[in-house]
């Protein structure tokens, strides 16, 4: 499975979970069906929920995020928000819509937009977009190009613009643009190709990155938005890799991802744009762990990104100065589970990111949601 399929398709099992922050800890709180080892531990109540995960997260500084992703009823899976000030969560009153949000941008304290997918009275799924006010959601009208639309990643430069990419059919670049009133659909490159990750340093300045299929072979597929029409650009010497991007000018953007190894294990992929082509990075493969996956990222400059994944079973966090990798806090939040991962992070300032995601246990096959904060030194886990 892609990155950019793993990331939406990732649907935990259990109840929400956000575990202790900066001290040593927590208000406790009870909340059913959660491990046994989890007892410092306090969670919003979300009525019903039998499946909860969070897929990614935006922050406007250190007491602002926004976090989104999906949980599952007796009877459907819904989506879920969550607001972090700086001390605590509070979960937000559920989106309007009927879709699943996968991924969210915040421009503002006062304007969030998450995008994401629904499945239509007709059958076919459709693209969804929700905006956050800071006080409530507002469900936007999004346009779809034929059947089976998604929206996988979104990035607003500002209130009055954003851009969301994503696929439709069977293998058919998407992407819409919003003007601060309406989104509208976007001319992109060619047929028997997704897009996956988009990011935006400026109004005319974004990038995305995909998967493209022209002769049955995945390549990494890259376009440039100019603020007028999408370019293709000439993608690196490898095979599809980069999911996940992002930007902090026309001469920088970072693209992180995993390939598949000829033993089958994921191995990580990197590479840095500037302007015209990549360069191929190497990230760490931490000591002792299995194959490394990078699911999300985030950059303050050309000269720091937080970099998060899975090494293999526990999570990993990389940092990037512009010439070397670090491995950061290359450890599982939860000890020694079996699995965890963290999709996305959200970094405003350089010595402060939120990252999310998920874990589950040896005793459960329940999933988890996961969130921790990097405070520039150490990631430690924060309470809801």
């Amino acid at each position: 499975m892609t990155p950019i399929a793993r990331k939406f398709l990732i649907c935990g099992v259990g109840p929400l979970i956000l575990l202790a922050t900066m001290a040593a800890s927590s208000d406790a709180g009870a909340v059913s069906h959660r491990p046994s080892h989890a007892t410092d531990s306090s969670s919003p109540a979300v009525g019903g929920a039998t499946e909860l995960v969070l897929t990614s997260v935006s922050c406007v500084s250190s007491t602002n995020c926004l976090a989104v992703g999906s949980y599952t009823t007796t009877s459907s899976t819904v989506s879920v928000a969550l607001a972090w000030n700086g001390h605590s969560w509070r979960t937000l009153p559920k989106p309007p819509g009927t879709g699943v949000l996968s991924a969210v941008s915040c421009a503002s304290a006062t304007s969030c937009m998450a995008v994401g997918t629904a499945i239509s009275a007709a059958g076919p799924t459709v693209t969804v977009a929700e905006l956050w006010n800071g006080s409530r959601w507002r469900t936007l009208d999004t346009p779809n190009r034929a059947s089976d639309d998604l929206l996988d990643s979104v990035s607003c430069p500002s209130p009055k613009e954003c851009i969301a990419v994503g696929w439709y059919g069977m293998g058919h670049t998407l992407a819409e643009i919003w003007n601060g009133t309406r989104w509208q659909l976007m001319k992109t490159g060619p047929a028997g190709s997704q897009f996956g990750s988009v990011s935006c340093s400026g109004p005319a300045n974004c990038l995305a990155v995909g998967v493209a299929e022209p002769a049955g072979v995945a390549k990494l597929l890259t376009e440039v938005w100019n603020g007028s029409e999408w370019r293709v650009a000439t993608p690196p010497g490898y095979s599809n890799g980069i999911g996940f991007v992002a930007c902090t000018s026309d001469r920088f953007c970072l693209g992180v991802g995993s390939n598949t190894t000829s033993s089958g294990h994921p191995a990580p992929a990197a590479a840095m744009w500037k302007g015209t082509r990549w360069l191929t990075l190497h990230p760490v493969t931490p000591s002792g762990r299995g194959g490394l996956g990078l699911d999300g990222l985030s950059c303050t400059s050309a000269t720091h990104c937080i970099v998060v994944g899975n090494a293999g079973g526990p999570v990993v966090a990389e940092e990037w100065n512009g010439t070397t990798w670090h491995t950061i806090g290359a450890k599982s939040a939860i000890g020694d589970e079996p699995a965890s991962n963290l999709f996305g992070v959200s970094c405003p300032t350089a010595r402060w990111c939120m990252a999310v995601g998920d874990y589950f246990t040896a005793s459960s096959p329940d999933t988890y949601p996961l969130a921790e904060v990097w405070d520039g030194t150490a990631w430690r886990l924060v309470t809801a």
